[in-house]
């Protein structure tokens, strides 16, 4: 498949942009630009019900994993969503009594989608928390950092700095896009997608796959607890039909097609649909990967 100008592979065999901005550089970039005006494209304005479905239906995955780490108990934890976006992981912690605190460059993902979440939530820089929070001597049983990993200009950094921050077999969950996966190197094997559609500057900065996510916490002292996949939007990509690269128009219905299909899974059965997941996550596959460790 081969490496685009630009991108570098990492020791810890993750890839990631050779010339980054500075922290500065990127907080500037995310409060003015990104996340602070209705007309941002980061949130929807509105979701279909059978996506607000599939979102809960995720969380409830997460808090399951969770959960079963914690005995069966969730009542109590700390829980900190760093990037909480539009608060629906905010939601359903609370719903399993957790104490819990949402952090994000503008609130205003909450005020669109959950606003009665706002009573948890704290303006702030990512790596500007972290640091006030090391400072305090806080302490979180569950830490989690969904879609965020690859925006940040030191990872490594990140990711160590969030193991302090865990209580006393604490879990920290890390999604990340499957970037550079095995779907996308067969793919540019048989000559279906020509470019590394995935590469996305400057809000991306490093790309990661099952694989080294999974090596880069392990390096950092982390245990694994689970890592799951998710249905692979990829493998529409493998009929021209339905190649939403090539074919930019079909990539809505290509995407409603997952969330109905993964909705209809998890209601025939919740807990061997989580067990797909995790397959999926094994084998490599799955457009998202997501780890959950404990230090």
């Amino acid at each position: 498949m081969g490496i685009p100008d630009g991108i570098r592979l990492t020791p810890q065999g993750y890839y990631e942009v050779a010339q980054k901005p500075c922290e500065e550089e990127l907080a500037r970039y995310y409060a003015d630009l990104y996340y602070q005006n209705s007309l941002s494209k980061t949130y929807a304005e509105e979701y279909l019900p059978e996506e607000i479905e599939h979102t809960r239906n995720k969380n409830r995955e997460a808090a399951d994993i969770i959960k079963k780490h914690f005995g069966g108990v969730l009542a109590g934890k700390r829980f900190v969503d760093i990037g909480c976006g539009e608060g629906f992981a905010l939601q359903c912690f609370v719903s399993e009594g957790c104490d819990v605190l949402g952090v994000d460059y503008s609130e205003f993902g909450l005020q669109r989608h959950n606003p009665e979440m706002l009573k948890h939530f704290r303006q702030d820089d990512i790596v500007g928390f972290v640091m006030r929070a090391l400072g305090d001597g806080a302490k979180f049983d569950i830490i989690n950092l969904d879609n965020v990993l690859e925006h940040v200009v030191d990872p490594v950094g990140l990711c160590s700095n969030l193991g302090k921050l865990l209580a006393e077999r604490g879990v920290l969950r890390v999604q990340v896009p499957n970037d550079f996966s095995l779907t996308q190197n067969e793919l540019f094997r048989l000559g279906k997608v020509t470019r590394h559609f995935w590469v996305g500057l400057p809000a991306h900065l490093s790309y990661f796959n099952s694989e080294s996510l999974k090596n880069l916490l392990k390096s950092l002292g982390f245990e694994l607890i689970a890592m799951t996949g998710d249905l692979p939007i990829d493998f529409f990509l493998f009929n021209d039909q339905t190649n939403y690269v090539e074919h930019p128009e079909v990539g809505k219905g290509c995407h409603m097609a997952k969330v109905r299909i993964e909705n209809f899974l998890y209601r025939i059965d919740f807990g061997r649909s989580l067990e797909l997941f995790q397959t999926l996550a094994a084998m490599g596959l799955g457009r998202v990967t997501t780890a959950y460790v404990t230090k």
